[in-house]
């Protein structure tokens, strides 16, 4: 596996080289749009919308930050480099309860693996399993500083990125009608007679069935559920699958 960048895992007189690692990949099918006439690949045209000058290395064009609908500010790349972050540390702040994790803050995952001294990372990774603490940090990719998580899985340290909290959608909207006790013991009981599950058990099918549509030109069959009506709280206990060609 190749490394995305190198780095050290800082706190104190502490540090720990290790490597960010991709922890997840795609189906490994990659997508382009097509010319219907020619079967050719159509690219990106990168051009500019006021005079049409088009540019065909993005190296050529200058990075713009909005600031509102109708305001943004163009800054030169080398000052830029000024406030990026360098990408050598990940900065250990503080630990905090594995309970306390707010997942819908995670938006990325990868492995971090020792380069050298791999008893003092064995030690690190030992000690975050035995824990019910994991470490907050801050690291840096691609001149960003972004917010993770560090922990251990099934025998080596994982960093979790971070949405930071502000960036949260903020729902003004409330959802949801006044049930009666008998409506929630309801809900309550359709999730508690679900059965046991894994996320080892759910594979990825995408690409299994797309070389099936290689291998075949007979006609897909498309599942369709039933349709119901809001009121009808009968969908939890009914599964009315209907094919069609």
């Amino acid at each position: 596996m190749r490394a995305i960048t190198n780095t050290t895992i800082s706190y104190g007189l502490q540090n720990i080289p290790v490597g960010i690692y991709t922890l997840s990949r795609d189906s490994g099918l990659g997508t382009s749009w097509s010319c219907p006439d020619c079967e050719g690949d159509i690219g990106n045209k990168n051009y500019c919308k006021s005079c049409s000058k088009e540019f065909t290395a993005q190296k050529e064009m200058n990075k713009a930050y909005k600031l509102g609908k109708d305001s943004k500010i163009i800054i030169d790349k080398e000052r830029l480099k000024a406030i990026y972050e360098k990408e050598n540390t990940i900065n250990v702040l503080s630990k905090m309860p594995r309970s306390a994790i707010d997942y819908s803050l995670i938006n990325g995952s990868y492995f971090l693996l020792p380069n050298k001294l791999t008893k003092v990372w064995t030690m690190l990774q030992k000690g975050l399993t035995k824990s019910k603490n994991v470490i907050l940090c801050t690291f840096s990719i691609k001149g960003r500083t972004k917010l993770g998580i560090i922990t251990s899985k099934n025998d080596v340290i994982v960093l979790l990125t971070l949405a930071y909290s502000e960036q949260l959608v903020k729902l003004e909207e409330k959802y949801g009608v006044e049930l009666t006790k008998q409506e929630l013991d309801f809900g309550t009981s359709f999730i508690e007679q679900l059965p046991d599950g894994n996320f080892e058990d759910i594979k990825d099918t995408f690409k299994e069935r797309f070389e099936k549509i290689l291998q075949s030109e007979d006609p897909i069959e498309i599942v369709k559920p039933e349709e119901k009506a809001e009121d009808d709280i009968s969908f939890f206990t009914q599964k009315v699958e209907v094919k069609s060609k």
